[in-house]
């Protein structure tokens, strides 16, 4: 419905001005450019943001795949 096509708008807003694509996966690519708990452990501590929050950004920014994820 309307209201849920809102909300994830909003969740995709937030999370390009909380982790903006470019300056994140430069981040990402210094950390050796995989996406593992450790790294995102990493990001989470340079960017401030819950790793559900990076899992999902990777997965908007086609980094990481539906199932990795899922089971990240």
């Amino acid at each position: 419905d309307e209201a849920k096509r809102l909300e994830k708008q909003a969740h995709r807003f937030a999370a390009a001005f909380l982790a903006p694509a470019q300056p994140l996966l430069d981040d990402w690519q210094d950390q050796g450019g995989r996406v593992t708990l450790g790294v995102l452990q990493r990001l989470k501590a340079n960017w401030g943001v819950s790793i559900k929050m990076l899992v999902n950004r990777f997965s908007q920014l086609r980094v990481i795949d539906n199932d990795q994820a899922r089971s990240l």
